[in-house]
């Protein structure tokens, strides 16, 4: 039949597109929750994260055995790990967590605490409850997504203070490295300077041996004696500093 003028019907979708949907999308709730319990019962974890780690595994439980709105409250848990996610990437030094985000986990928890209140009643309820009860829990349910959008935003505010204060931090070690590079290139040049000096000295002393007596090639044997080892002192400060110099970097 010809389609002229029509356009051509979309492709049909592959038998069982919508199991394989639903087994990625479980895989991938599975892989965010094995993160979230990894986070928990790491040894090495910051400690506030440790412990958002637990809130948010509380609430995912709850949100899974939950009777009414069990779909929105599913969707507010995997909000959460998500959330607890971007932190997570965020808070790679403990020792680099500006004050605002130290306030921002800490108000992450209480929120998670909040919905944990939220949903726990959800476990309980009939199903068949009446529609002002079924309005009441979505109404909860939808400040519960704005507070975690207001969550959301204030981390990402702290994650671009932290990159910025890590910035700074870099910029002044930079700084400080590249003027004792200064100091090092200009050690360097003193020290090469004064080994071509005591070279020009011992050429001079070298021809001045072959016209002398004995006694005195003894003297001008000693002093070439001295200044090789100030040569050889000199050597030595230099590669000194260019370890150091490489170091630095």
């Amino acid at each position: 039949m010809s389609h002229r003028g029509h356009p051509p019907p979309p492709p049909k979708p592959p038998d069982g597109w919508k199991n394989s949907l639903n087994e990625a999308v479980a895989t991938s709730a599975d892989l965010t929750k094995t993160f979230v319990t990894a986070l928990r019962d790491s040894a090495d974890a910051f400690p506030p994260l440790k412990s958002l780690a637990g809130g948010v595994l509380a609430v995912w439980q709850t949100a899974e055995r939950a009777k009414c709105s069990k779909g929105r409250a599913k969707a507010l848990a995997e909000r959460c790990c998500s959330l607890l996610r971007i932190i997570a990437d965020a808070v790679k030094d403990p020792n680099d967590v500006p004050p605002e985000m130290n306030v921002n986990l800490e108000n992450f928890k209480i929120l998670l605490e909040d919905i944990q209140r939220a949903l726990n009643p959800l476990q309980k309820q009939n199903p068949l409850k009446s529609l002002a009860h079924l309005n009441r829990d979505q109404d909860e349910l939808d400040d519960l997504n704005r507070r975690l959008d207001e969550a959301y935003h204030g981390f990402v505010i702290s994650s671009a203070l932290m990159t910025q204060l890590q910035l700074e931090r870099i910029q002044r070690k930079v700084a400080k490295q590249l003027i004792m590079l200064g100091h090092i290139d200009k050690a360097q040049d003193c020290t090469i300077a004064r080994l071509s000096e005591i070279r020009n000295e011992v050429s001079s002393s070298a021809q001045i041996a072959t016209t002398h007596s004995d006694h005195k090639l003894a003297e001008i044997r000693c002093e070439l004696a001295t200044k090789l080892e100030v040569i050889d002192r000199g050597q030595t400060h230099l590669k000194y500093l260019f370890t150091i110099s490489v170091g630095l970097f």
